[in-house]
Protein backbone atom coordinates (compact mmCIF):
# COMPACT_ATOMS: atom_id res chain seq x y z
CA UNK A 1 0.00 0.00 0.00
CA UNK A 2 1.33 3.60 -1.06
CA UNK A 3 0.77 5.92 1.56
CA UNK A 4 -0.03 9.79 0.13
CA UNK A 5 1.94 11.47 2.84
CA UNK A 6 5.14 9.63 2.16
CA UNK A 7 4.16 9.79 -1.76
CA UNK A 8 4.56 14.13 -0.98
CA UNK A 9 7.42 13.90 1.14
CA UNK A 10 9.67 11.83 -1.19
CA UNK A 11 8.53 14.36 -3.99
CA UNK A 12 10.16 17.19 -2.40
CA UNK A 13 13.35 14.94 -2.73
CA UNK A 14 13.42 13.09 -5.73
CA UNK A 15 11.85 12.94 -9.00
CA UNK A 16 8.74 11.14 -9.83
CA UNK A 17 10.49 8.67 -11.83
CA UNK A 18 12.66 7.68 -9.27
CA UNK A 19 9.55 7.22 -7.11
CA UNK A 20 8.09 5.41 -9.33
CA UNK A 21 11.36 2.96 -9.78
CA UNK A 22 11.82 2.84 -6.01
CA UNK A 23 7.60 1.41 -5.40
CA UNK A 24 8.07 -0.49 -8.36
CA UNK A 25 11.56 -2.54 -6.73
CA UNK A 26 9.79 -2.84 -3.43
CA UNK A 27 7.10 -4.20 -4.93
CA UNK A 28 8.92 -6.69 -7.08
CA UNK A 29 11.03 -7.82 -3.83
CA UNK A 30 7.98 -8.74 -2.21
CA UNK A 31 6.74 -10.85 -4.80
CA UNK A 32 9.91 -12.76 -4.83
CA UNK A 33 9.98 -12.78 -1.16
CA UNK A 34 6.67 -14.27 -1.25
CA UNK A 35 7.47 -16.89 -4.21
CA UNK A 36 10.29 -18.03 -2.08
CA UNK A 37 8.65 -18.56 0.93
CA UNK A 38 5.89 -20.54 -1.18
CA UNK A 39 8.39 -22.33 -2.76
CA UNK A 40 10.30 -23.52 0.15
CA UNK A 41 7.61 -23.94 3.07
CA UNK A 42 4.94 -26.12 0.92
Amino acid sequence: MIDLKNFVLLLSVFRGRAILYIFLLAGQMAFLLALLINLYVS
